[in-house]
């Protein structure tokens, strides 16, 4: 299989949380340098604000849309002189977050040339955010990855897929899905391509630039952070899910991957699920 069939196949984005959001003169938006492990998309509709990306600071004005990759230290406040309103939204890129706009150097914001559009793809996904109807939810994912497509078309238009992914790779990433609840060893995936596990090491590296057990431990914790984020299911029973039995060994590692621990990283998911859904309903 080509890599670029592997990765249409496999690619998926998921939005948490996001929508419009409007503030009236003298009300703050605010929030000093921080780093999340989700990607965002500030899409500025009135007022002006101040985004610092990285230590560089940016002036947002009506038109623009910042992108903010995941793992991206910044902070954020508006002009409260005059009404601020933006849309805004959180969201991850499957299989592998921050490595897939990472090796795109993107650029942080964009002057958005076709505003009717950008507005609908917005609506789409602040639709499906909301809704329980199955099909707002896919038309607000496939709007989530089309802005993402659009996006990506207007800042590095020339990205290619460079990979050697094959059919042999593919089974062995379908097997370390497939089988996430487990201690996969080395011996386990070497013998889905029937390869000696020395010769395996190298072959695995060479197609995923990665050790089979580092992608395995990486992988692991995505999905373990992916239901945190979607699911009410205990620490405890995320860990059996991917097959981590030591807890204090799951939140030391989960912090060097996310930056904070499974329990912080939670408590921030919802709370910001929590200051949606009171934003939402102001706009009612």
């Amino acid at each position: 299989m080509r890599a670029e069939n592997l990765l249409s196949s496999k690619l998926s984005a998921v939005c948490h949380v996001g929508g419009y959001y409007s503030l009236r003169k003298g009300n703050e938006w605010k929030m000093s340098s921080d780093v999340f492990a989700q990607n965002k998309f500030y899409y500025i509709k009135k007022g002006r604000c101040t985004i610092t990306i990285e230590g560089k600071a940016y002036e947002g004005t009506p038109g623009m849309c910042f992108f903010i990759p995941a793992g991206t230290r910044h902070s954020y406040i508006n002009d409260t002189s005059d009404h601020f309103a933006k849309y805004w939204i959180h969201f991850d890129i499957y299989p592998d977050n921050e490595s897939f706009f990472r090796k795109m150097k993107p650029v942080y914001f964009i002057v958005v040339r076709n505003p009717a559009k950008f507005d609908n793809l917005f609506k789409l996904i602040t639709k499906g955010l909301k809704s329980e109807n199955v099909a707002d939810l896919l038309c607000g994912k496939a709007a989530l990855l089309n802005l993402v497509a659009e996006y990506i078309k207007m800042t590095v238009p020339d990205t290619k897929i460079t990979s050697s992914i094959d059919e042999g790779i593919e089974s062995v990433l379908e097997y370390i899905d497939n089988k996430m609840e487990k201690a996969i060893t080395l011996e386990d995936l070497s013998g889905v391509c029937h390869l000696h596990p020395t010769h395996f090491i190298r072959w695995f590296k060479k197609k995923t630039g990665e050790t089979p057990a580092h992608f395995v431990q990486k992988r692991k914790y995505e999905v373990a952070k992916r239901l945190i984020e979607e699911t009410d299911l205990t620490l405890n029973e995320i860990m059996s899910r991917v097959g981590i039995m030591d807890a204090s060994q799951f939140s030391k590692k989960f912090k060097s991957f996310y930056g904070h621990s499974p329990s912080y990283f939670r408590k921030n998911i919802n709370a910001m699920d929590n200051a949606f859904k009171k934003n939402k309903s102001k706009h009612e």
